[in-house]
């Protein structure tokens, strides 16, 4: 039988976003209630976005099938930029970073084997789990006590990710992390090719050759540089499918309504603009137009890339779980 929690991250004097109205970051648990000796291997889901929403597609069905696998899953709920108007710069990864330690805190009482904790980021959240798995030593947490434990993914599945800030830049994603005014050093900073060195984690990538909203040369650029620095990977680009595949398979009804969730900062916000709490601006006229007209994919199928689940399922069993 599975267990569905919610685990607010932050205490209420640790997290402070301008925008947040009321939200704090969390993790939506989906767990195993038998356990086994030692603990269970254990992923963290992280949804895209462009980071100015959290997306229910690529959340709960993702979620169930690494679940149906014998993982226990987790679906992060990380700070985003909802009206595009305050950059979020280091608080998403801040937010990624303190999961992890929170699940190495809490592993017994969870069930979580604490060395076998990996990350999966789709979009714009894979573009967040490669930038911890390149930065995760310069993530300190000011609460001594979750500081003690590591940050550092035991490995990380980056699917159809933002990479790169030069010629095949997701401009969006970028912005509403970095503002519009990011200097050379932070743009640098937040590249993931840039930064990967020997001590990055394993990864694994896929993407679509056709994808139209994130170039494939970012997991392209991103497979070159693991493969400089000796890092383990593995990477699959599949012959076509749009962006924001998933799991590349239909998405059932109770998904589709189990996983708005993960938007709970974006209705906060919402609420927040029908309550005169915020001004009219132009990012609350894109909202208002993206919450009346933003529907979430009911079919997603594509049998060529839904096979990524099951190569990622036999990566991580020889090479991390092993």
């Amino acid at each position: 039988m599975m267990n569905n929690t919610v685990f607010d991250i932050w205490a209420e004097d640790e997290y402070n976003y301008s925008q947040s109205f009321g939200f704090m970051p969390n993790l939506y648990s989906y767990l195993h209630e038998e356990n086994v000796s030692g603990g269970r291997p254990t992923i963290i889901i992280v949804p895209g976005g462009a980071y100015s929403f959290v997306s229910p597609s690529e959340g709960d069905s993702v979620a169930r099938k690494f679940y149906s696998f014998g993982y226990n899953a987790f679906v992060l709920t990380y700070t985003v930029n909802v009206l595009g108007n305050v950059p979020v710069q280091h608080q998403p990864m801040n937010d990624l970073s303190r999961a992890i330690r929170f699940l190495r805190a809490n592993h017994q009482e969870l069930n979580i084997h604490s060395e076998k904790i990996i990350i999966c980021g789709f979009s714009a959240g894979g573009h967040l789990c490669g930038s911890l798995c390149t930065h995760y030593q310069d993530v300190m947490d000011n609460n001594d006590f979750y500081n003690r434990f590591s940050n550092r993914p035991d490995a990380a599945i980056l699917c159809y990710p933002v990479v790169s800030t030069g010629k095949f830049c997701h401009e969006g994603s970028f912005k509403a992390l970095l503002g519009i005014s990011a200097t050379d050093e932070e743009q640098k900073y937040f590249s993931l090719e840039k930064n990967i060195t020997t001590a990055t984690p394993p990864m694994f990538l896929w993407h679509t050759a056709t994808d139209e909203t994130v170039a494939v040369e970012n997991s392209i650029v991103l497979a070159s540089a693991l493969k400089q620095n000796n890092v383990p990977f593995s990477y699959h680009i599949f012959s076509e499918g749009k962006h924001g595949l998933s799991t590349a398979e239909v998405l059932t009804e109770e998904m589709l309504e189990t996983g708005q969730y993960t938007m709970k900062q974006t209705y906060l916000v919402l609420n927040a603009i029908n309550n005169g709490l915020v001004p009219p601006s132009k990012g609350t006229e894109q909202l208002l137009k993206f919450i009346s007209k933003k529907k979430i994919p009911s079919h997603l199928e594509n049998k060529e890339a839904a096979i990524w689940t099951e190569l990622v399922k036999v990566w991580l069993e020889k090479y991390i779980l092993s």
